[in-house]
């Protein structure tokens, strides 16, 4: 049987450590069989089960922590939610997401760029007009769509 109101903000507490290594272990508490891998409406739906008994709004008056076993759910979701999430058993430098270096980079070189003319003066967008200010222009192509 799962534990409800302060008992559950409690058991969220207790795990707020390792939610830092394994967040999956608080969305648990609702579905056991839940894993880093379960779809994201599972997760969602495991979050919102656990969100309704532990608000702060619902068990505030009672248990003084409540805002912080909700922030540890909150930030437990947000993390397997993210895209950037690596799901495994190791610390890492940033709460399960990747490190900088791991990140593929791409440059913009050799890419073509569209060139954009005003439907009324033919004038590529982003060209000086008239001695105008380069704010100007901008302006009023703005107004012109």
């Amino acid at each position: 049987k799962q534990p409800k109101g302060p008992a559950l903000a409690e058991a969220v507490l207790s795990l707020s450590d390792a939610a830092l290594i394994s967040p999956i272990r608080i969305l648990q508490l609702s579905d056991p069989t839940l894993q880093p891998t379960s779809s994201t409406s599972d997760l969602r739906k495991a979050y919102l089960k656990i969100s309704l008994h532990i608000h702060p709004d619902r068990i505030g008056a009672t248990f003084k922590e409540a805002t912080k076993a909700f922030q540890v759910l909150v930030t437990a979701y947000e993390t397997l939610t993210s895209p950037d999430y690596i799901p495994s058993d190791e610390p890492t430098s940033k709460k399960g997401k990747k490190n900088k270096a791991a990140q593929i980079s791409r440059s913009n070189e050799g890419c073509y760029t569209t060139k954009i003319h005003c439907p009324r003066c033919d004038a590529r967008w982003n060209d000086k007009v008239e001695g105008n200010p380069d704010y100007y222009y901008k302006v009023m192509m703005q107004g012109l769509k």
